[in-house]
């Protein structure tokens, strides 16, 4: 079933409503629902299984994935449908008392004339002053978002004050999709219940923090290497110049590499290990993964690396491979729990970064940004510098 086009260009929030039971095969057969903005490409969720009655589902057109927000676009279509592999006789889904239904602005719009400072790191409690006017008296359902990543939501404020010409926030991370995000560095706006959005006002994320750290005052990660990609050598000695780039930056932290690995494959094995294996998720280049100690989750325990061996490596800058040093430098500040970073947009941008998001052939980055570095020294502090000796006076005697 398919609805739309709509128009969703006054909304500042909208949603699907809907009741729907199922009995179906949870493997093979799913009721989905979906959104577009042509009504030729599709997003959203599906269930399966059994749902032992009537349930009541709730599609938030404010934040569907891959599209983002649809609220502002006017043309909007939505679409239920069923799907089976027809293997197994079941009743299959239903659904009923369909409600579509959007909120519109009763008042004026906010407005955003300054925001203070003009660059701050997110996950780290950092707050900055929102200046401007018709926020409300009082915050109720209205907020703060940073955006995060283009197609995706952004990212709401913890707020700390809310006036009418004033708003103290925090600058934020969160999990979107299922993915630890954070902040990025482009628009802020203002939602108001009465007023609907605010102008974006361009705004600069330094980097994003997890929350997690390695334990001690100088901590030392040991790690191992499989150099086992199927299409290039020297791939060891790329994630240590990596490594050594971190190591290097001023902090506390250091890593040290440990040796070689067998692994080929991310384990809790009490080693931290880099490895090249297939992945079958679209587009993924690669991807760190981390423990946390099961007494103190804010303790990282231990992390692997794992580079896609499906696209082709190398040293350098190439448009027919992924560069080991660069991939490994990211992945590494993974480790250090820096989250990725994906601004583009309003003269604002994250590129120049190792922890930007987007990972390209012919892209080299071989030094730490200098937002990287202030991150890395932001979790594990300055390095101890030597103590000067101090001078210790002489009484001369002259005979």
């Amino acid at each position: 079933m398919i609805y739309g086009p709509f128009d969703l260009s006054d909304a500042i929030d909208a949603e699907l409503l809907f009741y729907y039971w199922l009995q179906t095969e949870s493997c093979c057969d799913r009721l989905a629902f979906y959104a577009s903005k042509n009504g030729i490409s599709w997003y959203g969720y599906s269930q399966g299984g059994h749902s032992a009655g009537w349930l009541s589902g709730n599609f938030d057109l404010t934040s569907v994935p891959t599209l983002g927000n649809l609220c502002g676009e006017s043309e909007v279509w939505i679409m239920l449908r069923f799907y089976s592999d027809s293997s197994v006789t079941y009743k299959g889904a239903f659904v009923d008392d369909i409600i579509l239904q959007k909120d519109v602005p009763t008042g004026p719009p906010p407005s955003i004339s300054d925001v203070s400072p003009g660059k701050a790191s997110a996950g780290t409690g950092t707050t900055v002053t929102i200046q401007g006017a018709n926020f409300g008296a009082t915050q109720n359902s209205s907020k703060v978002e940073f955006f995060y990543k283009l197609g995706q939501p952004k990212i709401s404020a913890p707020i700390v004050s809310w006036s009418d010409t004033a708003i103290v926030c925090e600058v934020p991370t969160a999990i979107v999709n299922q993915y630890p995000a954070s902040a990025s560095s482009g628009p802020v706006t203002v939602t108001t219940t009465e007023g609907g959005i605010s102008n974006d006002y361009s705004f600069r994320v330094t980097f994003g923090y997890g929350g997690r750290h390695w334990p001690g005052s100088n901590p030392r990660v040991d790690y191992y290497v499989n150099e086992n990609a199927s299409d290039c050598t020297g791939e060891g000695a790329a994630v240590i110049a990596a490594a050594k780039e971190i190591s290097t930056a001023g902090s506390r932290f250091t890593f040290r590499y440990a040796g070689a690995t067998s692994a080929t494959g991310d384990s809790k094995n009490g080693m931290n290990e880099i490895v090249w294996a297939p992945i079958s998720t679209p587009g993924v280049i690669g991807y760190a993964r981390y423990w946390v100690d099961s007494t103190d989750n804010t303790h990282l325990e231990e992390c692997d690396i794992v580079f896609n061996d499906n696209f082709d490596w190398g040293h350098g800058a190439s448009p027919s491979y992924f560069d080991v040093q660069t991939t490994a430098a990211h992945e590494l500040g993974h480790w250090l729990n820096l989250r990725d970073l994906y601004g583009n947009v309003d003269d604002e941008n994250d590129s120049a970064k190792t922890m930007y998001g987007f990972g390209s052939r012919d892209l080299v980055k071989h030094s730490l940004h200098n937002d990287d570095i202030s991150g890395i020294l932001w979790i594990y502090g300055d390095r101890e510098k030597p103590k000067a000796m101090p001078w210790i006076p002489l009484l001369l005697l002259d005979d």
